[in-house]
């Protein structure tokens, strides 16, 4: 999970009043999800909360997973992506293997 405690934090129901939608509804998305999304929310003091940007992912992964849309990763993600396949190209092969 992000730390959206760095990010721009609202109240579930200030959240629900940008996003058009009653509170309830924010607290079945961070619960039940929509196409196996959840929403990233955080406690802030006694106030459920989620960030803009825990918004703006949450609304991306489910346009995503529904059109079918190609996924572009952020710049950290593609840095660990591309190290991940480079640790992986030096793994010895099976027929590398000494026994």
């Amino acid at each position: 999970m992000r730390p959206i405690l760095n990010e721009t934090l609202k109240s579930l129901n200030e959240a629900a009043t940008l996003e058009g939608v009653h509170v309830s509804t924010l607290h079945r998305w961070r619960l039940k999800g929509v196409r196996g999304v959840k929403l990233e929310t955080c406690r802030r003091g006694g106030s459920r909360c989620t960030s803009l940007q825990a918004l703006q992912r949450f609304h991306d992964e489910i346009t995503r997973r529904t059109d079918g849309e190609t996924y572009f990763l952020s710049e950290e993600d593609a840095d660990v992506l591309a190290a991940t396949q480079k640790a992986i190209k030096k793994l010895p092969t099976t027929r590398n293997l000494k026994t």
